[in-house]
């Protein structure tokens, strides 16, 4: 579909929902919603075993961590496609591989992030590492139409009744308990499929 076409078919609308120029306007007296949804990479499985074997300093592993992240990235933009992770590849639900997608401002992003990464290394890669701070941002109505949806936050078993047992739409769970000692909870749209763009 083209991106351009739709912000005009929105600005006609049917007033059921929000439009990409009323959501706009929105946001900008918003300071908890992004304007932007964001895709964050890290390093292969391989690079981080090598770079914790390391005798490196941690800033330095920091930084390491990021320059691979960075590397992931050229590799997408070069491809101009994102590939859906799995649950063995990943932190993903079912059969169904699904793209991540942070939907957070900028600066939640970063703390998150720092946070993560200084767990990962401080626990020798015990505490797993999710994303650095390297990734794609995206128009979430452009994520929308390309069957991108808000992911749902409740405990697996209870969210799978909610889906009526549909393994298909299980990438759409993320498995929030707060019971367990250390729960993780984030923001992210799932795509159930990988993600193809164009860049222009």
């Amino acid at each position: 579909m083209n991106f351009n076409n739709y912000k005009e078919e929105q600005v006609k609308g049917d007033n059921k929902g929000a439009s990409y120029i009323s959501w706009n306007k929105r946001i900008l007296k918003r300071n908890d919603l992004p304007r932007y949804i964001t895709h964050l990479t890290k390093p292969s499985k391989l690079d981080l075993e090598q770079i914790l074997k390391s005798n490196l300093k941690k800033w330095e592993k920091d930084r390491m961590i990021h320059r691979n992240a960075v590397d992931n990235l050229i590799n997408i933009l070069a491809e101009q496609e994102i590939w859906g992770s799995s649950t063995q590849s990943g932190f993903i639900i079912g059969p169904r591989k699904a793209t991540c997608f942070q939907e957070l401002p900028f600066d939640s992003i970063r703390s998150t992030v720092e946070d993560n990464i200084i767990k990962f290394i401080e626990s020798k890669g015990r505490a797993p590492i999710r994303y650095c701070g390297v990734g794609i941002c995206f128009d979430p109505f452009y994520i929308y139409e390309n069957n991108g949806r808000p992911v749902i936050y409740e405990e697996k078993e209870k969210a799978k009744k909610l889906l009526n047992l549909n393994e298909q739409e299980y990438w759409r769970i993320v498995n929030l308990n707060l019971k367990r000692r250390d729960p993780y909870i984030e923001n992210f749209f799932g795509d159930g499929v990988n993600l193809l763009f164009h860049m222009i």
